[in-house]
């Protein structure tokens, strides 16, 4: 009778262990309605946590938080490493009401506008178009914080550096470096600007070129073909045409003389 009671004992110990066991490592994949808050899904160990479709591997998440999908090596630099060979990243898609609606965006947060076509990202203090399209322009490349904002049907030009050529419209074959080279201009074209606001009044004068900080800075004449290479060269000139100068404020004086040349 000891002995039967003795293994019944035994028996039922296992059973309760075998529950025990159970319980704590099943997961119902119907649904679970006894999770708390200190319920765990994944690994308390330094072991990477796999996710399998199709019995291959499509998310893995590293001991360090690091998570790669579809690729079982995410970099290490990285917090999450997506690859593909196929398939593109999509951000999310609204239209500006919407965007404008997003309650304490965070700093650096990345959104599609449908309605200018374009990536719009916030820097803390307000929503900043990253890279904006046009209707029917071609060949531009605009890299910036509003840089080329207001294409319409201007063609091959370049802007790089904050508030480059954001006022151009229709103004085609500009190419401008720095920040606000070429700021107002509207429908001028073939203008060269290298540095600092140059030729930042320009509005639809063409065949300029401005080398140097604040370089032509005030011209707005509606001819054109100035050559200012220098800091400040023709800075003063407002609708001179047809003047050469070279050299740290050369022709500064200028303003609506022609036909010069200053080295």
């Amino acid at each position: 009778m000891k002995k039967h009671l003795l293994l019944l004992v035994v028996m039922v110990i296992c059973w309760l262990l075998s529950l025990q066991n159970s319980y704590a490592q099943s997961w119902d994949l119907n649904g679970n309605n006894n999770v708390t808050t200190t319920s765990k899904l994944g690994s308390t160990t330094n072991i990477a946590v796999k996710l399998f479709t199709g019995n291959k591997e499509r998310l893995r998440i590293q001991a360090t938080g690091i998570v790669g999908i579809g690729t079982p090596t995410p970099a290490s630099s990285a917090i999450l490493d997506i690859t593909s060979v196929n398939r593109g990243l999509l951000v999310p898609r609204m239209t500006s009401l919407q965007r404008l609606s997003i309650v304490s965006p965070a700093n650096s947060l990345l959104v599609f506008d449908t309605d200018t076509q374009s990536y719009w990202f916030y820097n803390a203090t307000a929503w900043n178009s990253l890279i904006t399209g046009n209707t029917s322009g071609s060949n531009n490349l605009f890299i910036g914080m509003n840089t080329g904002k207001s294409i319409t049907t201007a063609s091959d030009n370049v802007g790089v550096g904050a508030d480059v050529l954001q006022a151009t419209t229709t103004g085609s074959n500009n190419t401008a470096t720095g920040y606000g080279a070429l700021y107002n201009n509207t429908t001028g074209y073939s203008n060269t600007a290298f540095g600092y606001v140059a030729l930042a009044s320009n509005e639809n004068s063409a065949n300029n070129v401005a080398i140097g900080d604040s370089a032509l800075y005030n011209h707005n004449g509606s001819v054109g073909y100035n050559t200012a290479v220098g800091s400040k060269a023709m800075f003063t000139n407002t609708s001179g045409d047809d003047n050469t100068a070279v050299g740290k404020t050369s022709l500064f004086s200028n303003t609506t003389g022609s036909f010069n040349t200053a080295i």
